[in-house]
């Protein structure tokens, strides 16, 4: 570190310097990361635009990087960036090792999406420490151990997702010592599918308070009994408790979710009678096959839902040879479908480009679009993919996105009765996406942005190989310039201090006088404002060079400085 030192009484002002932490974080972010885009280079993120980055008041608030093929882990660097709202790194398979307990020290963040993503390990305590955040999406990962109990601070959350993952352990519910799910009354979404969850689900876990729609518990190890105290969350529209290992009758209490729309209770050990679902008048697909309900006849309210697609294979009661209902035989239709051209004869293309549902060639972005609970289960009607294809294109457009059309094929269900599309976005006025193009779109599918049409429930996006085509060239490496620049002063008149550091090439120190310090921050513009310390104001200004500043213009008569820099304001 070199440091030069240069009075300036007669201007009666002192200036001094300011840290920009968060190009040292960023910077840190980029040194573990490969394949970050190319337009990361210079020493300011927000005035070189960066892509993928967000700045208010020269402060980054927002990175949202899906789909762009990065390498590497998430360092614990990241909690520098104190202004951060947006994280979102979904889509970028080789990201991996753990989250780092830091992330809870971004107290002003809202949104943490990393779906899709390698990331490993326990889910860390403090994630319970994030006061503002809405969406909490960490699914398709291999998170391991079990649910923080912590998250049930998050009184802010509307999103809660962790699916898809290795999670072992109970659902936690508050104690006198601890909080739980049961405090996230605010809470719209509970998506904790596909995980090792064990144990019984705590009858605590549910009140009349809570705001649920989605409760997604579905491909699990739970055991016990349905809690009763279920039928108090009125507002339930999806419940998903399939594929566990409940056991015991279904409490009559669900007959009171009255918004019920699709219902997943199979492949468990319940028995008893079937359910009296008598006022669950909105209810569309009912699945109860493989469980061991009594060999009785069939109840009236079975015939009295006309829309309702009710499945009871694999049960006693279709068992019985003059049994020739419906409900005992499961439809698992193929489907064809394919987005088909515009009025146009499809375009021959070149190696790995793709005609368009317009007839153009492209290099699109694709993926997997998954519904966990779609209400139909007819996939031959395909008055339902167009209506999707409609609600995904008027959804790019209104978010301004350079969209030319999507293409949607071979929708088919797994054995979870999960249904998949694969998806092509094209780009709109030339023949590939840019980076921004992609991470805006990644965006709008990972933070639910984009709402499919009603009868496709709750979904996520899964994006395909790794884009490789963008404009202006292949992807980015790590390997461009970045250097910092910090500006000091001295109390007692006017002193101006030059810091270069992590620099290599550095030799010797630099000065400037106040004109050149005026200029370099636009003569002290408001514009160029980043924040405020205790002893003054600080500006952000380039250097000729391009080198990015941070400068502390004092108040005139401060008593800070001596011979120390204060870095922390």
């Amino acid at each position: 570190m070199h440091a030069c030192l240069c009075k300036f009484p007669e201007s009666g002002i002192d200036i001094s310097v300011s840290l920009l932490v968060f190009v040292t974080a960023l910077k840190a972010l980029k040194d573990t990361w490969k394949n970050v885009p190319a337009t990361w280079v210079g020493a300011d993120p927000c005035g070189s635009r960066w892509d993928g980055i967000l700045c208010s008041s020269s402060r980054v608030t927002s990175i949202t990087l899906a789909s762009m093929g990065l390498k590497g882990s998430l360092s614990g660097d990241i909690q520098s960036l104190s202004e951060l709202q947006i994280l979102d790194l979904s889509y970028n398979k080789d990201l991996s090792g753990p989250l780092p307990s830091a992330i809870g020290d971004l107290k002003k963040l809202t949104s943490l999406m990393l779906v899709g993503c390698s990331f490993s390990g326990p889910i860390p305590d403090s994630i319970g420490s994030l006061p503002l955040i809405t969406y909490l999406s960490l699914n398709s990962n291999g998170f391991t151990g079990s649910i923080p109990p912590s998250i049930g601070n998050l009184t802010s959350l509307y999103w809660l997702d962790l699916a898809d993952n290795m999670l072992t352990g109970t659902i936690p519910v508050s104690t006198a010592t601890t909080p739980g799910l049961d405090l996230l009354v605010h809470t719209k979404h509970f998506h904790l599918g596909l995980n090792q969850l064990s144990g019984t689900i705590p009858p605590k876990l549910f009140s009349s308070e809570m705001k649920l729609i989605h409760v997604l518990f579905d491909n699990n190890k739970l055991t016990g009994s349905i809690p009763s105290t279920l039928g108090l969350v009125k507002t339930l529209e999806v419940l998903r408790l399939d594929k566990n290992s409940f056991r015991g009758t279904v409490p009559s209490s669900i007959s009171s979710l009255a918004v019920v729309s699709v219902m997943f209770l199979s492949n468990n050990d319940l028995h008893g009678p079937l359910p009296n679902l008598t006022g669950m008048n909105v209810l569309t697909y009912l699945d109860m096959s493989n469980n061991s309900f009594d060999d009785t006849e069939f109840p009236p309210w079975l015939s009295n839902l006309q829309s309702l697609t009710t499945l009871l294979e694999g049960n006693p009661i279709c068992r019985k040879t003059r049994v020739t209902k419906s409900y005992c035989t499961v439809s698992r239709p193929n489907s064809s479908y394919a987005t088909p051209p515009k009025k146009c004869v499809p375009a021959s293309c070149l190696a790995n480009q793709l005609s368009s549902p317009n007839c153009k060639c492209a290099f699109p972005y694709t993926g997997l679009l998954v519904f966990r609970a779609p209400l139909f289960s007819n996939l031959e009607n395909i008055t339902y993919f167009s209506v999707l294809e409609k609600s995904l294109m008027d959804s790019f457009k209104s978010h301004q996105l350079p969209v030319d059309s999507v293409h949607l094929s071979q929708p088919r269900k797994d054995s979870s009765q999960y249904l998949y599309l694969n998806l092509q976005v094209f780009p709109f006025g030339q023949d590939r996406f840019n980076r921004t193009a992609i991470s805006r779109i990644g965006f709008v599918l990972s933070n639910q942005t984009f709402k499919p049409p009603s009868k496709f429930g709750p979904f996520f996006f899964f994006a395909g190989d790794t884009y490789l085509h963008f404009t202006g060239g292949v992807i980015g490496s790590n390997k461009s310039p970045s250097r910092g620049v910090i500006i000091g002063a001295a109390a007692g008149g006017l002193a101006l201090l030059l810091l270069l550091l992590g620099v290599p090439q550095l030799k010797g120190a630099r000065c400037f006088s106040f004109e050149e310090i005026k200029k370099y921050t636009n003569n002290f513009s408001e514009t160029n404002g980043i924040g405020s310390g205790g002893y003054g104001k600080v500006y952000r200004g380039v250097l000729p060079t391009g080198e990015l500043v941070a400068i502390k213009r004092a108040l005139q008569g401060s008593m800070q400085g001596g011979d120390g820099i204060q870095d922390g304001d």
